[in-house]
Protein backbone atom coordinates (compact mmCIF):
# COMPACT_ATOMS: atom_id res chain seq x y z
CA UNK A 1 0.00 0.00 0.00
CA UNK A 2 1.37 3.39 -0.97
CA UNK A 3 1.06 6.39 1.34
CA UNK A 4 0.34 9.68 -0.35
CA UNK A 5 2.87 12.43 0.33
CA UNK A 6 0.35 14.50 2.31
CA UNK A 7 -0.58 11.53 4.50
CA UNK A 8 3.09 10.79 5.11
CA UNK A 9 3.81 14.33 6.24
CA UNK A 10 0.81 14.32 8.55
CA UNK A 11 1.75 10.93 10.00
CA UNK A 12 5.33 12.10 10.47
CA UNK A 13 4.17 15.24 12.31
CA UNK A 14 1.77 13.30 14.53
CA UNK A 15 4.46 10.74 15.30
CA UNK A 16 6.99 13.44 16.19
CA UNK A 17 4.54 15.18 18.49
CA UNK A 18 3.57 11.92 20.19
CA UNK A 19 7.17 10.94 20.87
CA UNK A 20 8.44 14.36 21.99
CA UNK A 21 9.56 14.42 25.58
CA UNK A 22 8.10 16.85 28.11
CA UNK A 23 10.99 19.30 27.70
CA UNK A 24 10.91 19.22 23.89
CA UNK A 25 8.76 21.65 21.91
CA UNK A 26 5.76 19.98 20.30
CA UNK A 27 5.20 22.61 17.63
CA UNK A 28 6.49 22.47 14.11
CA UNK A 29 9.43 24.81 13.68
CA UNK A 30 10.99 23.99 17.03
CA UNK A 31 10.08 27.28 18.73
CA UNK A 32 9.49 26.91 22.44
CA UNK A 33 6.24 28.33 23.74
CA UNK A 34 6.27 31.61 25.63
CA UNK A 35 5.75 31.21 29.35
CA UNK A 36 2.37 32.01 30.85
CA UNK A 37 2.50 35.11 33.06
CA UNK A 38 0.05 37.21 34.99
CA UNK A 39 -0.85 40.58 33.49
CA UNK A 40 1.24 42.35 36.14
CA UNK A 41 4.29 40.32 35.03
CA UNK A 42 3.67 40.86 31.29
CA UNK A 43 5.61 43.12 28.96
CA UNK A 44 2.56 45.34 28.35
CA UNK A 45 1.59 45.99 31.98
CA UNK A 46 3.07 49.50 31.80
CA UNK A 47 0.26 51.78 30.51
CA UNK A 48 2.51 53.39 27.90
CA UNK A 49 3.45 49.97 26.49
CA UNK A 50 -0.19 48.84 26.66
CA UNK A 51 -1.27 51.92 24.67
CA UNK A 52 1.59 51.48 22.19
CA UNK A 53 0.50 47.89 21.53
CA UNK A 54 -2.76 49.18 20.02
CA UNK A 55 -1.42 52.19 18.12
CA UNK A 56 -2.45 52.05 14.48
CA UNK A 57 -5.26 49.54 15.09
CA UNK A 58 -9.01 50.05 15.41
CA UNK A 59 -8.59 49.35 19.11
CA UNK A 60 -6.72 52.66 19.49
CA UNK A 61 -10.17 54.35 19.52
CA UNK A 62 -11.14 52.47 22.67
CA UNK A 63 -10.59 53.88 26.15
CA UNK A 64 -7.29 52.06 26.70
CA UNK A 65 -6.98 53.24 30.31
CA UNK A 66 -10.34 51.60 31.04
CA UNK A 67 -9.38 48.34 29.33
CA UNK A 68 -5.95 48.29 30.98
CA UNK A 69 -7.69 48.48 34.36
CA UNK A 70 -10.34 45.90 33.34
CA UNK A 71 -7.66 43.38 32.37
CA UNK A 72 -5.66 44.20 35.49
CA UNK A 73 -8.66 43.61 37.80
CA UNK A 74 -9.75 40.38 36.08
CA UNK A 75 -9.62 37.33 38.37
CA UNK A 76 -10.43 33.63 38.12
CA UNK A 77 -13.96 33.02 39.43
CA UNK A 78 -13.07 29.83 41.33
CA UNK A 79 -9.72 30.71 42.87
CA UNK A 80 -9.69 34.51 42.89
CA UNK A 81 -6.16 34.38 41.46
CA UNK A 82 -5.06 36.49 38.51
CA UNK A 83 -5.13 34.39 35.32
CA UNK A 84 -1.95 33.46 33.48
CA UNK A 85 -1.69 33.94 29.71
CA UNK A 86 1.01 33.87 27.06
CA UNK A 87 -0.45 36.68 24.92
CA UNK A 88 -1.92 39.58 26.87
CA UNK A 89 -2.43 41.74 23.76
CA UNK A 90 -4.82 39.10 22.39
CA UNK A 91 -6.55 38.89 25.77
CA UNK A 92 -7.08 42.67 25.91
CA UNK A 93 -8.36 42.61 22.31
CA UNK A 94 -10.85 39.92 23.34
CA UNK A 95 -12.12 42.21 26.15
CA UNK A 96 -12.65 45.03 23.64
CA UNK A 97 -14.10 42.77 20.95
CA UNK A 98 -16.63 41.28 23.38
CA UNK A 99 -17.72 44.77 24.43
CA UNK A 100 -17.96 45.91 20.79
CA UNK A 101 -20.05 42.84 19.94
CA UNK A 102 -22.42 43.66 22.80
CA UNK A 103 -22.50 47.32 21.63
CA UNK A 104 -20.94 48.55 24.87
CA UNK A 105 -17.37 49.32 23.80
CA UNK A 106 -15.98 52.13 25.96
CA UNK A 107 -14.49 54.71 23.60
CA UNK A 108 -11.64 57.05 24.45
CA UNK A 109 -12.60 60.56 25.54
CA UNK A 110 -13.19 62.76 22.49
CA UNK A 111 -14.07 59.88 20.14
CA UNK A 112 -17.56 60.23 18.69
CA UNK A 113 -19.81 57.17 18.39
CA UNK A 114 -21.59 56.84 15.04
CA UNK A 115 -25.34 56.97 15.49
CA UNK A 116 -27.36 55.35 12.70
CA UNK A 117 -29.75 57.83 11.12
CA UNK A 118 -27.42 60.82 11.37
CA UNK A 119 -26.26 62.05 8.02
CA UNK A 120 -22.68 63.24 7.88
CA UNK A 121 -22.28 62.84 4.14
CA UNK A 122 -23.99 65.85 2.53
CA UNK A 123 -27.60 64.83 2.18
CA UNK A 124 -27.20 61.14 1.42
CA UNK A 125 -29.60 59.22 3.65
CA UNK A 126 -27.90 57.02 6.21
CA UNK A 127 -28.73 53.33 6.42
CA UNK A 128 -26.66 52.66 9.53
CA UNK A 129 -24.13 50.76 7.42
CA UNK A 130 -20.65 52.26 7.36
CA UNK A 131 -18.31 51.17 4.64
CA UNK A 132 -14.62 51.39 5.44
CA UNK A 133 -14.12 52.96 2.00
CA UNK A 134 -16.06 56.09 2.90
CA UNK A 135 -14.93 56.73 6.47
Amino acid sequence: MRIKHSEGVRAETIGAAATAGPAEPRRRGGRPQRPETTFQESAIFDKAKFTAAFTGTDYALADLNHYHEAVNLWRDKQTGEPPRRTDWVATAKRFMFNDATDNRLKLAPGVQRHEPGTSENSGIPSTGYRSSRWD
